[in-house]
C-alpha cells in the first residue's frame, strides 16, 4: 500500500462533479474556444490548465492519481510520512504532473461535444496525474512528450513506460 502522499487539495469545496462540469468547466472552455491564441502562453492556455487542474485535484475520487517508483522510493529517504507537496514546494525533486495533459484533453473536446455526459465521461476514464522525479519529468519533455503523449491515458501510459517511469497506483500496484 502506497502512503498518502499526495496532498491534493479541495478547491472547490463540495462541489460534486456534474455540478463542476456544467457551471464551471463548460462555460469557460467555450469561451477559451473563442481565443484565437492557444499558445501556452496565452490567457486561452491558463484558463484551461486552471479548470482542468481543479477538476482534478478537487474532485480526486474522480480522477485516477499516481506515482512514479523512482518518486516513491525518494520520497520515503527524504520526507517519510510527511506530503510531499508541502516539503518540495519550489519543485526540486518532484514535479506534480498530468499525465493525460491538457493539449490531450483539448483534441478531444471541440465546442460542439462540450456537454455534461462527454466531458464527465472524459475526466473519468483519462484524467489521471501522477508526482514523479524533477528528473523524470525532464526526460519527458527532452524527448518530446511534454504535452502531447498521443490522444487516450493508455497512449500516455505507454510513453512513460517507453521513457522508463514506472507508475503506481494508491495500492501499489504498476500501472504502466
Amino acid at each position: 500500500m502506497v502512503e498518502k502522499i499526495w496532498g491534493i487539495s479541495n478547491i472547490v469545496g463540495t462541489m460534486e462533479l456534474d455540478n463542476y462540469i456544467r457551471d464551471i468547466f463548460i462555460p469557460i472552455s467555450r469561451a477559451c474556444a473563442k481565443i484565437e491564441d492557444s499558445s501556452e502562453s496565452s490567457i486561452s492556455w491558463y484558463l484551461w490548465h486552471k479548470i482542468y487542474d481543479h477538476a482534478c485535484r478537487a474532485l480526486e475520487e474522480y480522477g485516477k492519481f499516481y506515482v512514479s517508483k523512482a518518486a516513491l522510493n525518494e520520497y520515503r529517504k527524504s520526507f517519510p510520512g510527511k506530503n510531499i507537496s508541502q516539503y518540495d514546494k519550489l519543485g526540486k525533486k518532484f514535479h506534480y504532473e498530468h499525465v493525460f495533459t491538457i493539449k490531450m484533453l483539448r483534441k478531444m473536446l471541440s465546442d460542439k461535444s462540450l456537454n455534461l455526459k462527454r466531458v464527465r465521461r472524459i475526466i473519468k476514464t483519462h484524467y489521471c496525474t501522477a508526482w514523479i522525479q524533477a528528473k523524470e519529468n525532464k526526460t519527458l519533455n527532452s524527448n518530446g512528450y511534454k504535452s502531447d503523449r498521443g490522444s487516450t491515458l493508455n497512449d500516455a501510459l505507454k510513453i512513460y513506460r517507453k521513457m522508463g517511469i514506472e507508475l503506481i497506483n494508491k495500492r501499489g500496484n504498476i500501472v504502466n
